[in-house]
């Protein structure tokens, strides 16, 4: 399959292609070219010209208005059965279990998350390539994407941030330099109904298989729904280069659910995520040999690699109860549909520190990559030591030229609850982390060990930025707008707190951000890569792995 097919994935043009949604495969169901576990736009194109079966474990919910009505997007990720609510180990920074969310549902994450989009750094997409991917830059990516429009709301917090951070301000955020202080990019889309113009989530379901002509029976496209692939289904014989051939997936509704087995003729597509698909992966024998023995999974492909560099970022909030004297303000009032944040912030390490504490915070990071890469591997979380090694190094350049470190935004809750909220989050965490298989019971959630915050680099950046968050509110231009901190609130955390006391708010307090990357990463195998540039998964000939969890 070809780079632009792969990359295809980003794209955001439409194919209208006949679909079925299905809650049963019929046991005439013809083999298809592609299985894909799951990912509608990837899915969408290929049906082009090829027959594609997505197997998706949630249920489609294109009728539902918590997923429909954007300001729902929290109590989606906090209760909803869209969500698969993976736990952690109880980490080492703060000592708890943490939850992440992450949607289980027809169009996966896009269906409940909070619509905020925007790119990384020139320099961030074109070091993918520099690693080992030929073909992973900042120019093709512009190629296979295009912009929505802004939706916007405060101006006071861009003003707050530009001033105390020397951002520019209303910067372009899929520029290829984000640097700055502007409003939110969100996926959304204005539509008339019957109680007037309203906004609407966009998201993977909506846009690239609702669309699609339904209760058609052409071939094209179909989705399973409510089912869960638990294995690759492999043919006994190696090819003639030695590596293992899918045959198809096998997939079953529930723990008590009868399990079946499709074919592929072509191709078995992995794309369910950072989570799950380093557990897919591994339930079908491929990954490290010690931890499948472990729960007596036959090994078919020795690739350690499989559920390593697992990312995620740590998530910092504050509560502020809003000023009710602006409780009628029209900029509040049309607000309702609205999804709530409405500003944002990207400083460098320059920006939050200064230069002379940014050229120690970098030095150091550079002096301490071998020993950090040592620590990582030898808790398995890489399997690479010079791999891993080089991209610290990668990672500290970035930091050097100026790419953001920390996002900063600001979201306002519906009148009814009558809050604004200060959030913040480590962009470049060095910290890595795990999937490891936890049970033969594919229905068993995967031992999932983020490591938060477990490089002091990532601590620095969390705790100086979480000092930053009330500078903000108590500036001129976002002051007016509040009345009191709620949380953590000036008993808990003084206005005149030291950093020990900020670091130890941070431990305490952190919470997933549900952003996870890289637990299959797209790197030379002799690196600690997973799956190659064309999202070949190594070993096999006809698996690929596509989506975040390749990414670096």
């Amino acid at each position: 399959m070809p780079l632009r097919v792969v990359l295809g994935v980003l794209a955001t043009a439409l194919v209208v292609q006949a679909a079925r949604i299905l809650s049963v495969l019929p046991p005439d169901f013809p083999a298809p070219d592609y299985v894909v576990r799951p990912r509608l736009v990837l899915a969408n194109r290929l049906s082009v010209s090829h027959s594609v079966l997505v197997i998706e474990a949630g249920p489609d919910a294109q009728l539902d208005p918590t997923v429909n009505v954007p300001a729902q997007f929290v109590t989606l990720q906090a209760t909803s059965a869209y969500s698969w609510n993976w736990p952690t180990v109880n980490q080492t920074v703060g000592g708890k279990q943490q939850i992440i969310h992450g949607g289980k549902v027809l169009g996966g994450s896009t269906a409940i998350n909070g619509m905020i989009w925007s790119r990384g750094t020139k320099a961030q997409y074109d070091a993918i390539e520099a690693l080992g991917n030929p073909g992973w830059n900042w120019r093709n990516l512009q190629k296979r994407v295009y912009q929505y429009v802004p939706f916007t709301l405060f101006k006071g917090f861009v003003k707050a941030a530009a001033n105390l951070f020397g951002l520019e301000k209303g910067v372009d955020l899929c520029s290829g330099n984000p640097n700055s202080a502007t409003q939110n990019i969100f996926s959304l889309h204005p539509t008339n109904t019957t109680l007037g113009p309203l906004n609407e989530r966009s998201y993977a379901a909506e846009a690239y298989l609702h669309p699609i002509a339904p209760g058609s029976t052409h071939r094209g496209l179909t989705v399973l729904s409510g089912h869960q692939v638990t294995r690759i289904v492999w043919k006994p014989e190696l090819d003639a280069d030695g590596k293992k051939v899918a045959e198809g997936v096998e997939y079953a509704p529930g723990v008590l659910g009868v399990r079946r087995q499709v074919k592929a003729r072509k191709e078995v597509i992995v794309s369910a995520g950072a989570i799950m698909t380093p557990h897919v992966l591994q339930l079908s024998g491929v990954g490290n040999p010690s931890i499948l023995y472990r729960f007596n999974v036959p090994l078919a492909v020795n690739l350690s690699s499989v559920g390593t560099g697992l990312q995620d970022q740590p998530l910092t909030t504050f509560f502020f109860i809003f000023n009710p004297a602006l409780a009628t303000n029209a900029d509040f009032t049309t607000l309702t549909d609205g999804p709530g944040e409405g500003a944002i912030a990207y400083p460098t390490i320059k920006q939050l520190l200064g230069s002379t504490d940014a050229a120690k915070a970098v030095q150091s990071l550079r002096a301490r990559a071998q020993a950090r890469a040592e620590k990582v591997v030898a808790r398995g979380a890489w399997s690479s030591v010079e791999g891993l090694k080089e991209m610290y190094h990668k990672q500290a350049d970035l930091i050097e030229i100026n790419t953001p470190v920390v996002e900063f935004s600001m979201f306002f809750t519906p009148l009814s609850q009558g809050l604004l909220g200060g959030i913040m989050w480590l962009l470049l965490p060095q910290t890595r982390g795990s999937v490891q298989l936890a049970s033969e019971d594919p229905f068993t959630y995967p031992r999932v060990d983020p490591a938060y915050l477990d490089d002091p680099f990532d601590l620095n950046i969390q705790t100086v930025a979480a000092q930053n968050v009330r500078k903000l509110f108590n500036s001129p231009s976002l002051s007016p707008f509040w009345v009191s901190e709620l949380s953590p609130g000036e008993l808990a955390l003084p206005p005149n707190s030291t950093y020990a006391q900020y670091e130890q708010f941070v431990k305490s307090s952190y919470a997933p951000v549900y952003h996870p990357v890289g637990s299959c990463p797209m790197l030379p195998r002799a690196k600690g890569g997973c799956v190659s540039p064309k999202l070949k998964l190594y070993g096999t000939k006809n698996v690929r792995v596509v989506g975040m969890s390749s990414l670096l």
